[in-house]
């Protein structure tokens, strides 16, 4: 049966674009129209991958596109209820599709329903173009699928998505205070700045004093935002957009692994990820080699952790030991490559992992404690000289004026 590559739209004017077996083009054509979709191009041959679009109207997306770790772990828990419940997949995804909240995990589930139609089996159909899930949760339905352990494995992927949710939150949140100092000390500044200042300067010009030099200073910044604010919030926005494609271009972990004190504690993070998902796609039946390789591309595709990873997987493939690669580097801790190399060669890798991982997520809760009661003072003794400084300057002019009039 020839295979028909197609390009359109769904109804929610969402591009789609795959392949479909059938009969004849017409035949494909009214299968694709039976499901919704305006076809735009169909032709014999392998599927397309340019846009319909034009770039100027094409989304934009921040991130890498994917739905929060968060809503990926409460689709996996959807999902393996409704497997333990024994449902057909035609009605499973029914359900799972009214049944979820996020509009892009229904239009998700309405192109897995549209490829089950034409009998393709749930993890094939899951994995459709432009999907909003992680390497990571296609992998354990195909997985899980051979292995027939569909709703097991989807309650322990959601219980991993859930710890990297809350750690990822925890960072997040012990980082708000210091944001919140940051942020008082820039309004306490530009109080200072656009109010008290200003307040002060006629006083001095009209006894013909010289104002004191950091009164002088904040005055000076005064007239430089205000004669030229329109230039300084251009650059803030310039910046700011520049730095944002920084991050998006430049390989991100790689970065954050080379900061002197954020280094180790990123680098402990990734580890701890890596090991527990990959002991986690080991122990729903995927092969070592693969199980690395999806970990890594799952967990940080651009870290030197996890292209070392990358690089242990084609070392399997090629009939060598996965501790090899790791025991060259020494970007790794001694004790991650001793203990992984002493569980690959007693066939006890799985349990290693698991140890691993707890090992490197507790070091990592503790370096994030050590580094936030460090940061937490050292901001608070910044901040607090900076405002003892405005706060002398003010208080020194109004001891000058005070003289002056007696």
């Amino acid at each position: 049966m020839p295979t028909y590559a197609y390009q359109g739209f769904d109804g929610q004017g969402q591009e789609e674009s795959g392949s479909i077996e059938a009969h004849s083009e017409t035949v494909a054509f009214s299968i694709l129209q039976s499901r919704g979709l305006t076809v735009v191009d169909i032709r014999e041959g392998a599927a397309q991958q340019r846009s319909l679009k034009p770039w100027y109207l094409r989304d934009i997306e921040f991130g890498n596109g994917l739905l929060k770790l968060e809503q990926q772990a409460i689709v996996a828990e959807l999902l393996a209820s409704l497997f333990s419940s024994g449902l057909p997949a035609d009605e499973l995804v029914r359900v799972a599709k009214i049944s979820s909240e996020d509009k892009r995990v229904r239009q998700h589930f309405e192109q897995v329903a549209g490829r089950l139609v034409d009998g393709m089996p749930f993890a094939e159909a899951f994995e459709t173009k432009n999907h909003p899930f992680s390497p990571i949760f296609i992998s354990f339905l195909k997985v899980s699928d051979e292995a027939n352990a569909m709703s097991n494995n989807l309650l322990e992927l959601a219980r991993f998505l859930k710890v990297q949710d809350n750690i990822r939150q925890k960072v997040l949140s012990a980082l708000i205070y210091p944001a919140i100092l940051i942020l008082a000390a820039v309004l306490l500044l530009l109080l200072v700045v656009f109010y008290l200042a200003p307040s002060l300067a006629p006083i001095f010009l009209g006894l013909e004093r010289p104002m004191p030099p950091t009164l002088a200073f904040l005055l000076s910044i005064n007239a430089l935002l205000s004669q030229f604010w329109l230039f300084v919030a251009a650059g803030i926005v310039a910046g700011t957009a520049l730095a944002v494609l920084i991050l998006r271009l430049l390989p991100r972990a790689a970065l954050l692994e080379r900061i002197p004190i954020w280094g180790p504690l990123t680098t402990s993070r990734t580890l701890s990820q890596l090991c527990y998902a990959t002991r986690l796609l080991l122990k729903s039946g995927m092969p070592l080699a693969d199980a690395m390789r999806i970990s890594a591309q799952f967990v940080s595709p651009n870290s030197r952790v996890g292209a070392l990873f990358k690089e242990a997987s084609r070392a399997i493939e090629d009939g060598q030991a996965a501790s090899s690669v790791f025991e060259k580097s020494t970007k790794l801790p001694v004790s991650f490559r001793e203990l992984f190399k002493v569980g690959e060669y007693s066939n006890k890798l799985s349990t290693t992992l698991q140890t691993l991982s707890e090992m490197y997520s507790a070091r990592t809760d503790r370096q994030v404690a050590r580094m936030l009661s460090l940061l937490t003072p050292l901001l608070t003794l910044i901040l607090g000289t900076a405002i003892g400084v405005l706060i002398y300057t003010v208080m020194g002019a109004i001891l000058d004026v005070n003289e002056v009039a007696f």
